[in-house]
Parts: C-alpha cells; structure tokens; sequence
C-alpha cells in the first residue's frame, strides 16, 4: 500500500487534507535530523523544523460543531495514520492509571479511523493524554507505556526510533482538524474546493493494496 501526502503553508502555519477535511499541523518530530526533545517543556512549543510544535496553541476555535477536537496522527513510513475526537486538548488530558490497572479512553474520544492500531497488554489505543513516562503526550490512557509518542525525550525506550504504535519509526506528525473559515479570505482559501475535488496541493492519503 501507497501513502502520499501534499502540505500547503500560509503565514507560519501549515495546513493539508485528510480524508478531504482541513487539518493543521501541530507537531512534527523528525529523531534523525533534530534529534531528541532535550526536555517536556520544549516539546510543548518549539519553532525548529524538525522538533515542530505548536500544541500549546490549541484553543477552543479548533473545536468541531460537537465542542470536541478532531486530530490526527500521522506515520508517514508505516503509511498508516489514525483519525479520532476527544474532548481536550492532549495538555490537558492527564493520565489516569486506576487500581485495577486497565486501559480505558480519553475523555470524550470517538474512533474515526484507526490504522495504527494496538491492543495489549502495553498499551491499547484509546487518544492522546499526558505521559508519565519518556514522552509529553502518549496514547496509552490507563496504562504507564508511553507508544504513539509526541515530544519524545529520548528516555526509558531502546533504539533510536520513536515509539509509534509498535515498530520504532524515525517521525510522527500531529494534525488538528479546522474549519475553513480559519483561512478564509486569502487566495487559497477561494481554490479550496477545486483542490479537494481534484486532490491538487492537498493532503492526500491514498491506500491502494499492493
């Protein structure tokens, strides 16, 4: 299976098409090129091209007509991502591990599209929340592993790969879904619809079985 994918910029920011909706990326981590995050405080906010984030910024008007968030998360060398809503921002979704040790979800989280998918004894995919582990974010709620990490410090883990939903992989990128109006009035916001439509300077994922 393929796995392509067209980004556009405006201003500073930089937006691109999953599943022909509008998402802005908040975060991008290349560990080959910009190395580990050298604390959890620099994976909240950086500027550096290949320790990108923008997580800090997520705020109420990323927020879909249902009051949730809509992100995805992408791993562009396993060619699979995942789409899903939950309720707050993955700063302000603290992780919960109960007495009885067992998994459960974020608040609020809906399943969308689950690709990158896991369910074990480790860890089990359920949205994004605080780690208390060797990363900022992970997507294990409920349990202490730290896989599908954001802002990875390069701790408690072997190898230098990040841990995605399994297999170490050397980046990971973090999307927010937007309303159009967010870029409306601005020349590429007129041609939105006629890149949708023939997937021109878009975020296109095409998974055709090899």
């Amino acid at each position: 299976m393929t796995l392509e994918f067209t980004t556009f910029k405006k201003g500073r920011y930089e937006y691109g098409f999953i599943d022909n909706e509008l998402y802005l990326k908040v975060f991008y981590h290349d560990i080959q090129l910009g190395g580990y995050f050298t604390n959890k405080n620099e994976a909240r906010w950086n500027d550096k091209k290949y320790k990108y984030s923008i997580l800090t910024e997520i705020d109420d008007k990323y927020r879909d007509t249902d009051g949730l968030f809509q992100f995805s998360i992408v791993y562009p060398e396993l060619r699979t991502f995942n789409v899903w809503k939950q309720k707050n921002n993955p700063l302000n979704e603290p992780k919960v591990i109960k007495s009885d040790h067992k998994p459960c979800n974020v608040t609020g989280y809906q399943y969308i599209k689950v690709l990158a998918d896991r369910k074990d004894d480790l860890c089990v995919w359920g949205g994004l929340c605080l780690s208390n582990s060797g990363a900022l974010i992970d997507g294990c709620q409920g349990l202490k592993d730290f896989f599908y990490a954001i802002g990875y410090t390069g701790q408690q883990w072997t190898g230098n790969l990040l841990p995605s939903n399994g297999t170490g992989v050397n980046t990971v990128s973090l999307w927010v879904k937007v309303n159009i109006n967010i870029i409306q009035g601005s020349c590429v916001a007129n041609i939105l619809p006629i890149l949708q439509k023939f997937n021109v300077l878009s975020f296109i994922f095409i998974l055709l079985d090899t």
